[in-house]
């Protein structure tokens, strides 16, 4: 943004980030009295960002941006309400417009990292009681992948190997998922 207008709504996101991160980690709070402001410049600042450079159609996909990573949050915390709290619902509407405005993958990429990147963590911290189960799945999806072919179709697998590797996989996938999904 080093020849944009958006270089300023920008930082102020930065600012407000910061000062929500800190807020955070101390009282588990994303409070409306940041959050609220900060959208206000933010949204202003990308607007004349947006005025100045002509770019309209940033403006207009920041807007749905922000609805979708909005609705997106709101219907995980309506199914769930005890896995986070509103205010990280208020803050991805903020953070869906800031990423709607750059692009479209912005948008995509900063709405399922997250969940990717938390995903992973999880399964590292399972990952001890977890890992005996994938290993037995795959060896049973290993051995018994070509059996299960041969019974289902009555006929011999074109390719054994790679049904072998595709039953290993989804066997350490199923087994795995369903330990850690029962944990």
């Amino acid at each position: 943004f080093y020849d944009s207008w958006a270089l300023f709504g920008y930082l102020a996101l930065v600012a407000a980030l910061l000062a929500l991160s800190v807020i955070d980690l101390d009282h588990l709070l994303l409070p409306n009295r940041v959050i609220y402001p900060s959208a206000a410049i933010v949204v202003t600042l990308l607007t004349i960002a947006s005025a100045v450079s002509g770019d309209w159609g940033a403006l207009g996909r920041a807007g749905l941006g922000a609805a979708i990573d909005f609705g997106i949050f709101f219907a995980i915390w309506f199914v769930a309400p005890s896995a986070m709290g509103f205010g990280d619902v208020r803050l991805s509407a903020l953070l869906g417009f800031a990423l709607g405005w750059v692009s479209w993958p912005a948008l995509w990429l900063g709405i399922f990292l997250p969940f990717l990147l938390g995903t992973i963590g999880g399964i590292a911290l399972a990952a001890p009681v977890v890992l005996a189960p994938m290993v037995l799945g795959a060896v049973l999806g290993w051995f018994g992948g070509i059996g299960l072919v041969e019974s289902i179709t009555g006929a011999e697998p074109v390719d054994p190997s790679q049904t072998r590797a595709l039953f290993a996989v989804a066997g350490a996938v199923f087994l795995g998922a369903a330990v850690y999904l029962t944990l």
